[in-house]
């Protein structure tokens, strides 16, 4: 009676001991998935600060000022929103094209496309490219 008592205790043992090595195989595996979780965000906002500092150093930012020629006609305007460039603004022009932007509007356009908005010619490609 007492082999049979001890093969209880011992199959009691081994499960318990299973489900405490289950629980900190799930606890592992949630602290992991964090860390990772944690770690790709601060990866992605790293990437996001490079790629604003490699923009600005790409696409150069001026102060706007009207042609001569251009006073006769309407003033010309950003496409992103729209607006006329104002005497004295900041605009940006992409490298590989020349279009003008207000600084702004194409710094947050890049932010989610990597073309001009205009002629859709690649401008960190372009950028890239002339650095070499």
């Amino acid at each position: 009676m007492n082999g049979k008592l001890d093969y209880y205790y011992l199959l009691i043992g081994f499960t318990l001991v299973f489900i405490a090595l289950l629980i900190i195989s799930a606890i592992t595996m949630g602290c992991c998935t964090w860390f990772r979780y944690q770690f790709l965000s601060v990866r992605r906002l790293l990437i996001r600060e490079h790629n604003d500092l490699e923009m600005r150093r790409w696409i150069p930012t001026f102060k706007y000022h009207k042609k001569e020629e251009e006073e006769e006609k309407a003033a010309p305007e950003c496409v992103i929103c729209l607006s006329p460039f104002d005497e004295g603004e900041e605009v940006s022009q992409l490298p590989s094209c020349r279009h003008l932007f207000h600084a702004g509007c194409i710094y947050l356009w890049l932010h989610r496309n990597n073309n001009c908005p205009i002629c859709r010619a690649i401008v960190l490609l372009h950028a890239i490219n002339m650095s070499m």
